[in-house]
């Protein structure tokens, strides 16, 4: 195809048959055989959008007196001892519905001409296929297009900005789901393991409830460490916005035979009861009360700040300070009677 291109009447050039991306090359005379690539345009792998290179062909048109040739897909404007070739970029086509998406892609931007891509101004470093097809529908034609190794550029010609979404390479190990039953039992051995000699409850609710689990135990590490080692294992957040439950992402354990397993828990919501081991309750409302010279009120009781056996204990609530000297108790830091 050998053809003419000129501005329509809005100054734009339109290229028949635009290709998804193109390398753009000037050399200084007709008499030339050497082309050089005008890399402060084009983006870090040497390429620009098709929409891009009909923008600049028509600025190009505009601003000087020359030619434009279409000849078998290589656009070329030519003017008094300068010319630039626009050439289809091999393996680049445009992204349609019926490419294969990868499940995950990182995410990098870069302004054309800047030479790398960076993870700096972009929202995500990761996304989904799902979230990929909603971002590549905010574009048209050329603007999005797919190499092929699987790479994504999304490019807006008019903004001046790209992205190159990667794909992510599926895992190469097993992957499994677990009931809230199995986690449970997994849960169970972790917490033996990570803190001997105490002992717990990890229980599965019932019917309906099934997928929440409730762990308890008594006196031993506090709910945040016992949080840290369970929570991970909680398989879905609440949403109060869509009243509705948000599945987090899978876990990566050790299997049974040392090989990695990736693992979805099927479990939602956890809940944690640590109870105070027996007379801790009784003695810190006894030095309370020995101290403050105050009675025990479950319904109010005055946070007065005292000092035992060098601890100040204080709090904006009663129960906040009872709290406090109870964990004192507990983690031997006072003796009481």
């Amino acid at each position: 195809m050998h053809a003419l291109i000129t501005l329509d009447t809005d100054g734009h050039v339109s290229i028949p048959g635009r290709a998804a991306r193109y390398t753009l090359e000037s050399k200084g005379s007709h008499e030339s055989d050497t082309w050089e690539l005008l890399e402060q345009i084009t983006l870090p792998d040497g390429t620009l959008a098709g929409s891009t290179s009909e923008l600049l062909a028509g600025l190009m048109l505009t601003d000087i007196e020359g030619i434009a040739v279409l000849e078998d897909g290589v656009l070329t404007v030519s003017e008094t001892g300068r010319a630039f070739r626009f050439s289809p970029a091999e393996e680049w086509e445009a992204l349609t519905p019926a490419h294969t998406m990868a499940a995950r892609y990182t995410v990098e931007g870069t302004h054309p001409g800047r030479g790398t891509w960076s993870t700096k101004n972009v929202q995500k470093t990761e996304v989904t296929a799902a979230e990929v097809r909603s971002l590549t529908e905010q574009s048209t034609g050329g603007d999005v297009a797919v190499h092929g190794s699987g790479v994504i550029i999304v490019e807006a010609a008019r903004v001046g900005f790209a992205l190159r979404l990667t794909p992510v390479p599926e895992p190469t190990y097993r992957q499994e789901q677990w009931d809230s039953r199995k986690v449970a039992k997994y849960l169970r051995t972790e917490l033996r393991r990570t803190f001997p000699g105490q002992t717990f409850s990890v229980r599965c609710g019932r019917g309906s409830d099934a997928d929440y689990l409730s762990i308890a135990w008594t006196g031993g590490p506090s709910r945040a460490e016992v949080e840290a080692l369970c929570d991970p294992w909680q398989g879905a957040d609440f949403d109060g916005m869509t009243d509705g439950m948000n599945q987090r992402e899978p876990l990566l354990i050790v299997g049974a035979g040392g090989e990695p397993v990736e693992v979805r828990p099927l479990t939602d919501l956890f809940d944690y009861t640590r109870s105070r081991p027996d007379g801790v309750l009784e003695q810190a409302k006894a030095l309370i009360s020995q101290e403050t010279s105050a009675g025990w009120d479950a319904h109010f009781n005055n946070p007065r700040t005292f000092t035992f056996q060098g601890e100040t204990f204080s709090g904006i609530t009663g129960w906040e300070r009872l709290n406090k000297v109870m964990d004192a108790i507990e983690g031997g830091r006072i003796a009481v009677s």
